[in-house]
């Protein structure tokens, strides 16, 4: 009966094995059977047939082992060679296939973190990393190195500090002397007095919703008909992209640095002579304010031909693009909140510095695509404890320097702005957000509303209190954060 067996069991080796070289020839070893005619193109399936060829490969590594031994087991001896060789043959064509997939979505992942494109970037390389966890050797330790250093980038920029914060110290632990140790420690640092520092007791729902208006808003292309530069255009060590906005004081560019690619940064290219010493001014100003909600400045170059400002690029809209497309005032109660905090924190920095911004507007409200809040363009601001060399008036032409329906009294009759001057124009920012007009003498938030909630009587006491008389107005953006707990 044993006999019988083993012979029923060498010739179904020797019709397998056989059926397997033959259809392996033809089809290249194997492999090509549970692969479609041409490689799959979209990132998704791409990451799909990774993980696919990852669990093949651990399956058929169980199947040769169980087959080996069922061939010592048997004393088939003359089978182990040529099934070995099959298995080591398919090993190769798969390891080919994966190199193949490797390569294309390094480069797709590369390409989608240099275009800020960083939840696909997050999926790509922890795709990576997930598959060299699985198959052992699928990356070079250089290769990890930079898919752990994208992937904490990315997740840190889509706010994820956490997870960030867990990548960067494995990058940490498996390469103690890479390449990005300064660099990641520097933000590990920077995350961990983020935790400690940064109180915010607003529910994070509040910012998603205002991630929500964020993501309505519909951006109509801009016209570069009157732009005096073009995109591909190299100034200084930048490259142009693609026009932000224009006006008085020259142009805004979407630019790129033209070594470091993925450094994605915003150029303000003055227009004259006055258009040059505003931006002397506001980088000056604005380069000695340190808080996330202000839009930080990198780099000033007056020696240029044209001259230029470089500052953090902030993905997302203005609040006034926001405003122009928001309908229901139901919804904007909580986004209001995020608005209201964001702000006061930046003003809150500003006037610990003795900085007044005094030209607060929704054009110079940037909200992230994520719902978070920075304040820009200090290029009019006035120093508290020195107005005559700071003034919001202009030497030359003695007018007034600011944008008049957000401009408090006292601008307008060129006194010297104080703290009170920008919480003035919190009310009217706060006013136009919530009712989509500019406030007159007399307005109500409550106006028209059947039911008013506690927040609702709280928004109105901000407004109110802002929206008034200097000595009546809040003293400090302190006594705003009070009243919706945040101090």
């Amino acid at each position: 009966m044993g006999m019988l067996i083993e012979i029923l069991f060498s010739l179904f080796l020797m019709l397998l094995l056989g059926f397997l070289l033959l259809l392996g020839i033809w089809k290249f070893l194997l492999l090509p059977l549970f692969l479609p005619p041409s490689p799959p193109k979209k990132v998704e399936e791409q990451l799909s047939r990774l993980h696919f060829l990852a669990g093949l490969n651990s399956f058929t590594g169980v199947l040769f082992v169980i087959f080996l031994a069922l061939l010592l087991y048997f004393r088939l001896f003359l089978w182990i060679l040529p099934v070995t060789v099959i298995y080591l043959l398919f090993l190769f064509r798969s390891k080919c296939a994966q190199n193949q997939l490797k390569q294309e979505l390094w480069a797709k992942g590369w390409k989608a973190y240099r275009a800020e494109e960083y939840t696909q970037a997050k999926q790509i390389f922890s795709s990576l990393l997930s598959a060299h966890k699985e198959l052992g050797d699928f990356l070079d330790p250089s290769e990890k190195a930079e898919a752990l250093f994208a992937l904490g980038q990315s997740l840190e920029k889509l706010g994820e500090c956490e997870k960030a914060f867990d990548v960067y110290k494995q990058y940490l632990e498996d390469f103690p002397s890479g390449v990005y140790k300064k660099e990641i420690e520097e933000k590990i640092s920077l995350l961990k007095k983020k935790e400690k520092k940064e109180v915010s007791l607003l529910p994070s729902k509040r910012e998603a919703k205002l991630a929500e208006l964020v993501a309505s808003v519909k951006r109509s292309p801009f016209s570069s008909s009157t732009l005096n530069h073009k995109e591909g255009q190299k100034i200084g060590n930048y490259i142009l992209l693609e026009p932000l906005g224009q006006g008085g004081f020259g142009e805004v560019w979407k630019a790129k640095h033209h070594l470091l690619e993925e450094k994605i940064v915003t150029l303000r290219l003055p227009l004259g002579e006055k258009g040059r010493e505003n931006l002397q001014h506001l980088a000056q100003v604005q380069s000695r304010l340190s808080s996330p909600h202000i839009v930080q400045v990198f780099d000033l170059s007056l020696e240029t031909e044209p001259p230029y400002l470089v500052l953090e690029y902030v993905d997302g809209c203005d609040l006034k693009q926001i405003i122009q497309s928001c309908s229901r005032r139901e919804e904007l109660v909580e986004p209001a909140f995020a608005l209201l905090w964001g702000i006061c924190q930046a003003l809150l920095e500003a006037h610990s510095k003795g900085v007044i911004h005094c030209d607060l507007k929704p054009s110079n409200i940037l909200i992230q695509r994520k719902g978070f809040v920075k304040v820009t363009d200090f290029e009019l601001s006035s120093f508290s404890s020195s107005p005559l060399s700071l003034s919001i008036r202009d030497e030359e032409d003695s007018s007034v320097k600011g944008s008049l329906p957000y401009m408090a009294p006292e601008q307008l009759r060129g006194e010297k702005p104080d703290e009170r001057t920008d919480i003035y124009a919190v009310g009217v920012v706060l006013f136009e957000f919530l009712t989509g007009r500019l406030p007159e003498p007399g307005d109500s938030l409550l106006d028209g509303l059947e039911n008013v909630s506690p927040e609702w009587q709280i928004l109105e006491e901000i407004f109110q209190n802002s929206y008034t008389k200097r000595e009546k107005r809040f003293q400090s953006v302190q006594e705003i954060l009070a009243l919706f707990g945040g101090l």
